[in-house]
């Protein structure tokens, strides 16, 4: 979308006055930052080909002009996107790169601000670990600092500032450039690897807001910035300044890190690069220094944090409620929260209250904030039969989603996204009924959550995905009736009698020709299972209505064997052999198909039919009635065949 009027725009700011271009620039990145992210790289390449071309009255006065142009587009960069602000942080960088490249060619490199440094090391630290410095963090010990180990006299020989990370060289830059750190600047190094005493910590991923630091953010730093949550409670117990009491950051770092999962041990990922926490080296440890290193639970941090005078803010609660167990403990950290009386017991309402107690508090959903009514959304969406949930939690959901984001004018997708990807799972209970039933229910309630996305906010990709996975869930519960009608139904004779309809009508019948391949499939799947006296009047409709319309025939066998070889899955070869499989069978045997009875009992809810009819085209069936041994080709055994069943 970016190459429509390039050249025109290039054009435009080519022309315009440095600070025109400041705000056409700043424009095109809050766009790339929204719709494509790889756009800021063009973007800076523009922006480094109009401060080249810049011109000044005077040098001092171009100088001026470049720097304070090229500062604004260095801070603008370094801003985040809303949405994947990890996977798209090499474009940032990329970008960044250009202009840096453009500047270090001039003969007077431009000036880089402070605010431009925190903005380098911002994405810096986004970024993924250089091959470097994943080599240096195999090599720190497992203890408390994480000096590193050297592993042969070459690294023993080299000065320890030579190990520090992208983020830490860029604060030693700024440094060089005559700005002394800040608080903020102190907790970036500790993100990057660097403690405040010089001591290694965890470099770690993180996408870090700029703010006014202060020695909280510090103390969140190094709560973060460590490998366990056994570490990350010593640097709780340990803050940097003696008799400091932790505020909702650092009781935020701590919660997250105790929330965190155990990383997976067959995954490349090192300490750092993600939320995961690693295993803490307790094995030369008495059972009482465990206890004394273990970390509280999350419900005793939240206690701790009442008692020291400190609500949960928003951001804390909704963390937490993201991961409650149950209800009751989701109401018990709203009661802790920094919410109002009254918005505590509208959260409860909706949680946990009936349907007229709702209806009661519907007007005070409003009142609640968007994400703390996101992750009540999802929590509700979290409906499986394990949960003890009520079976209408989802349908709780769409009401929040409508009194919060619907009647509000709010055109954000996630809430509608969250509930359409929970419908969309296996097991989810969208009712008390059977299988077919809660499938059933399931689509019936995606299609009102398309409804109303499409009339609030409009539907996404994500969206149609997920209702596809609920569209595919009915079909699987339905797939035992359609097989048997497959045999023993009138399916095949309805199809015929349809086809037979169409021909009366050939305007009709070529749009549905052309566009489905009707005559096609019709021949290899529902042909082999019909009589020669069902076949032949319709075959002969269609030779006569093909001398009066041109594009209606009757397709030959070879057409129809390139017609099933078409698909590159393999399916509709696979469904084919199946199809004529139980025609012989039925031709053979004059049953009802022993195979469909042997197929239908090995079928899985939720799996592949088609798929699992390959393997079973290999195996030799028996009509029903009948017994006798097999031996199966694949498998080199005997198998005994009762009734159609494979014993």
């Amino acid at each position: 979308m970016f190459s429509i009027g390039f050249g025109f725009l290039r054009r435009t700011i080519l022309t315009s006055a440095p600070d025109v271009v400041q705000g056409i620039i700043g424009r095109l990145l809050s766009h790339a930052r929204r719709t494509q992210a790889q756009a800021v790289i063009p973007i800076a390449n523009l922006a480094a080909t109009y401060l080249e071309a810049l011109t000044g009255p005077t040098e001092r006065r171009l100088f001026a002009l470049r720097c304070r142009t090229f500062n604004f587009i260095l801070k603008e960069l370094s801003i985040p996107p809303a949405k994947k602000p990890y996977a798209t942080a090499h474009h940032s960088w990329e970008a960044i790169r250009t202009l840096l490249q453009f500047s270090s060619t001039l003969e007077k490199p431009l000036i880089v601000e402070r605010e431009s440094y925190r903005g380098i090391r911002r994405v810096l630290l986004a970024l993924q670990k250089s091959p470097g410095e994943r080599d240096t963090t195999t090599t720190l010990k497992k203890t408390w600092p994480p000096y590193r180990l050297p592993r042969n006299g070459l690294e023993e020989a080299m000065e320890a500032d030579e190990y520090y990370s992208r983020t830490v060289k860029a604060g030693l830059m700024m440094q060089d450039s005559g700005y002394a750190k800040e608080e903020f600047d102190i907790a970036t190094d500790i993100l990057g690897g660097l403690g405040p005493d010089g001591s290694p910590t965890i470099q770690t991923r993180a996408n870090y807001p700029v703010r006014n630091g202060s020695d909280q953010s510090i103390w969140a730093a190094q709560i973060r910035a460590t490998r366990s949550a056994e570490e990350a409670w010593q640097a709780f117990q340990h803050p940097p300044q003696p008799g400091m009491a932790p505020q909702t950051e650092v009781f935020h770092e701590m919660i997250l890190k105790a929330l965190a999962n155990i990383v997976d041990p067959h995954h490349d990922n090192l300490p750092g690069d993600g939320r995961e926490t690693f295993s803490h080296d307790t094995l030369n440890f008495s059972e009482f220094e465990r206890a004394r290193l273990a970390p509280p639970k999350v419900l005793q941090l939240t206690r701790h944090m009442e008692q020291s005078g400190v609500r949960l803010d928003e951001r804390c609660l909704n963390v937490l409620l993201l991961r409650s167990a149950s209800l009751d403990e989701a109401v018990e950290y709203v009661q802790r929260s920094s919410l109002s009386k009254t918005q505590q017991a509208t959260v409860d309402c909706a949680l946990r209250g009936t349907d007229v107690a709702f209806n009661s508090v519907a007007d005070q959903i409003k009142e609640i904030s968007q994400g703390t009514l996101l992750a009540v959304i999802r929590l509700f969406c979290r409906t499986r039969p394990g949960y003890g949930m009520s079976s209408r939690t989802i349908e709780r959901a769409m009401r929040v989603a409508r009194l919060g984001w619907t009647a509000a004018g709010c055109s954000n997708p996630a809430p509608w996204e969250f509930i359409l990807e929970a419908l969309a799972r296996s097991r989810v209970l969208a009712c008390g009924g059977d299988p077919q039933q809660n499938s059933q229910r399931a689509l019936l309630l995606a299609g009102h959550v398309m409804k109303e996305a499409e009339a609030s906010c409009g539907l996404t990709l994500h969206m149609l995905s997920s209702f596809a996975r609920v569209t595919q869930k009915v079909l699987h519960t339905r797939l035992d009736g359609l097989l048997e009608s497959l045999t023993g139904g009138t399916a095949h004779g309805d199809d015929a009698a349809l086809l037979s309809f169409f021909t009366s009508r050939p305007r009709a019948l070529r749009r549905l020709s052309l566009r489905l391949g009707v005559f096609h499939t019709f021949r290899a799947f529902a042909e082999p299972l019909l009589d020669e006296t069902v076949v032949a009047p319709l075959r002969r409709a269609v030779v006569e209505a093909g001398q009066r319309d041109r594009w209606l025939y009757w397709p030959s066998d070879d057409e129809v064997a390139t017609f099933t070889q078409s698909d590159v899955s393999g399916r509709l070869g696979r469904l084919q052999d199946f199809v004529q499989l139980v025609a012989r069978e039925r031709e053979d045997c004059g049953g009802d198909g022993g195979a469909l009875l042997e197929y239908r009992r090995e079928l899985r809810p939720g799996a592949d039919a088609v798929a699992q009819a390959e393997e079973r085209a290999s195996w030799r069936y028996v009509c029903r009635d009948e017994v006798e041994w097999r031996q199966t080709e694949g498998e080199k055994s005997r198998h005994r065949v009762v009734q159609g069943m494979r014993v």
